[in-house]
């Protein structure tokens, strides 16, 4: 009986064992097929940038103002981490980042101006329409414009806004109408997986939130812009609750980087590395994941790409530099020790070193001509460089710094555009200096003065620059003053108070200051060619010819360089080389009705009648206002003796101005002549 107990005793505790090893396979089984089939829940992806954009600005990261209370209830049901950095302290750049997982040395944007992303590059909406989402996007200002490239992947793009708000040049779009359109689209799109990239601009300068946003943070309209933009998020998540797809929607909150508001002597942002520029939010929402959870590790921008991915079961591309976030929003920590890059080669257009920095959860390295060290943890405002006191930190971050740039630094991925006047106007009016050439060559003279040493010359230039856009010229010459005094050999000054003297009609002025200009930078192809067109308004024709092929050389392939030269050789009556340059010219810029209109003239008055037509109907293609362009095609058929044509496009020309006095005289006397007509024949 005892062996019969002890055997039953033994068979009951195998028995037990097994069930026990069932229920831990069952379990790790569920863990298992649950965290994989996280992507199957997820059907569709919002991903929310609010541009510029500081995290301690936000109420869930500490600010003192309930600022943000949708992202805060956000955070509340996902994950919020706290140490996030932005690569670089500019737009263009730092969505780059943020749609392809890469650094700026590897996709090769630097700035908001002649930066393009490349074809090569891969978004991440590319990879998201691949595996057959839906992908929008709808930006609120002109620096991410489809025409530098940020558009691919997007089977909508949303970055016109004329007629939304009358902002300087249509440059920027406020909250409410970006709202409007994400509202919109989700209407229609969201019976389907999707990605909707939305993208607010309203914490940018200047600092103008609307009622009762304005009178509430009065003192703070910094906090109040983003307070606004809070709003416009909280309408977005409600209508996604409306429509029965915010539990299936991943949803990213965050900034491409942040605002300095006085620290270091930076007025907004740009020109240096601090945390207040480059400390970002990040808050994330997992269908079904962990609430409530803040993270501590280090993490970037550019891991929001490579999180989605693997969030919806996806390779991750292998030139992908970030990485997955996955395992923080299923709940799971991790002692991962990452480090992250950050950038701003501005000071080179000051022929200044590059600021490089290197950022982990601790300390941030900033290689400069002066290298900085600072504590994160014990001095966040950045005040303290203890470079000396941790020589041996430092050049480990310096090292680790170098090992970067050396495996990512890709001048193949390198895309540039020429800009024309109307999009460096666009840039110039929200602030950004549009004219600025950096130097991306990453290469260090310890020699140069630091970039600290410029930072009030960098503030009174970005003021000059605002002063000639609003075109409060006397300010400008004040400010360009006040930079000259400091500096006598600034040559960007001369530049913009040759700009100014020309928009004020003090020709003579403006051939001084340019002549300045290019006395200092020999080798800036627009200088050159904006002093050609001066001189050709003073009628020196043979010197603007001398300078305007001074700018051709440097850079044949500017359509603005050979309006110059053309209207030079329209004055010199050398009609067939006008004309060669106003055809290259076109060539270079096929969408500018005026120079399918001055070829047209040119044509019409060398007799090559058929030719000038196409040309005017070109222009009035693009401009069907050009009234000129109208009248014109009537003088030719005039001249090819088709009178009924005639008749016909003089009235289409009064139709668009009744008192047009040549048109109505031409007319008349055509009518007159039919009549004469018609009684001769009767006789």
């Amino acid at each position: 009986m005892g062996i019969l107990r002890k055997v039953k005793t033994k068979t009951l505790n195998i028995f037990r064992i097994f069930i026990v090893g069932l229920i831990i396979a069952v379990i790790a089984t569920l863990i298992f097929y649950g965290i994989k089939s996280t992507s199957k829940k997820i059907k569709r992806v919002l991903l929310i940038s609010l541009d510029t954009c500081r995290a301690d600005y936000l109420s869930c990261y500490g600010f003192k103002k309930n600022t943000t209370p949708n992202i805060d209830a956000i955070a509340k049901q996902g994950v919020l981490f706290k140490n996030v950095t932005s690569p670089v302290p500019l737009t263009r750049p730092a969505h780059a980042s943020m749609l392809t997982g890469t650094i700026p040395p590897y996709h090769g944007i630097h700035d908001n101006a002649r930066y393009i992303l490349a074809d090569s590059a891969v978004s991440l909406a590319e990879l998201l329409k691949a595996k057959g989402l839906k992908t929008a996007g709808i930006v609120s200002s002109f620096v991410l414009d489809s025409q530098f490239g940020m558009a691919q992947g997007f089977d909508y793009y949303n970055d016109k806004f004329e007629k939304e708000i009358k902002t300087v040049l249509y440059a920027e779009r406020r909250g409410d109408e970006a709202t409007r359109f994400a509202c919109q689209w989700l209407d229609e799109n969201n019976k389907k997986p999707f990605f909707l990239f939305l993208h607010y601009y309203d914490p940018h300068l200047k600092y103008n939130p609307p009622e009762p946003f304005k009178s509430e943070y009065a003192d703070d309209l910094y906090a109040g812009e983003i307070a606004y933009t809070d709003y416009c998020v909280g309408q977005v998540i409600d209508k996604l609750k409306t429509l029965g797809i915010y539990d299936s929607t991943l949803i990213i909150i965050t900034s491409d980087h942040g605002e300095s508001l006085g620290e270091h002597g930076e007025s907004n942002h740009g020109f240096f590395i601090y945390d207040c520029t480059v400390k970002v939010p990040l808050v994330i929402k997992m269908p079904n994941g962990p609430s409530g959870i803040k993270v501590d590790n280090a993490v970037g921008l550019i891991d929001i790409m490579p999180t989605v991915l693997q969030a919806m079961d996806m390779e991750i591309p292998p030139q992908v530099q970030g990485k997955s976030l996955l395992k923080f929003l299923e709940g799971k920590k991790s002692e991962d020790k990452r480090a992250f890059y950050c950038e701003s080669l501005v000071p080179t257009q000051y022929e200044l070193n590059p600021l490089l920095g290197l950022v982990n959860k601790r300390f941030k390295y900033i290689q400069t001509s002066t290298p900085e060290l600072y504590d994160l943890e014990n001095d966040p405002c950045e005040i303290t460089n203890i470079i000396d006191k941790h020589t041996n930190r430092a050049r480990i971050m310096q090292d680790d710094l170098k090992k970067i740039l050396e495996t990512y630094h890709r001048d193949d991925m390198k895309s540039e555009t020429m800009l024309d006047p109307e999009s460096k106007a666009r840039l110039e009016a929200l602030g950004y200096v549009a004219d600025s050439k950096l130097d991306d060559s990453f290469e260090f003279d310890q020699t140069k003065p630091d970039a600290k040493e410029y930072i009030q010359i960098h503030r009174l230039y970005s003021r000059a620059n605002t002063l000639l856009i609003t075109k409060k010229y006397s300010q400008l010459k004040i400010v360009c003053d006040m930079i000259l005094k400091i500096n006598s050999d600034f040559p960007p000054a001369y530049r913009l108070l040759g700009k100014a003297a020309y928009e004020t009609n003090q020709y003579n002025r403006a051939i001084r200051y340019y002549y300045k200009y290019i006395d200092l930078v020999d080798d800036d192809y627009m200088a050159y060619n904006d002093l050609g067109a001066v001189l050709s308004l003073q009628d020196e024709f043979d010197e603007a010819l001398e300078v305007l092929n001074r700018a051709l050389k440097l850079k044949e392939d500017v359509s603005e360089i050979h309006i110059n030269l053309a209207v030079v050789f329209e004055n010199t009556q050398e009609p067939e080389k006008a004309i060669a340059h106003y055809r290259r010219a076109i060539e270079l810029n096929p969408n500018k009705g005026d120079l399918y209109y001055n070829l047209g003239v040119l044509l019409q008055l060398k007799g090559q009648l058929t030719q000038a037509v196409t040309n005017y109907q070109k222009a009035i293609a693009i401009d069907p206002n050009n009234i000129d362009a109208n009248y014109n095609i009537a003088t030719v058929y005039y001249a090819q003796n088709k009178i009924l044509l005639t008749i016909r496009q003089y009235k289409k020309v009064l139709q668009m101005d009744p008192e047009h006095g040549l048109a109505m005289r031409n007319l008349q006397q055509l009518r007159k002549r039919m009549e004469e007509i018609r009684q001769n024949q009767g006789n």
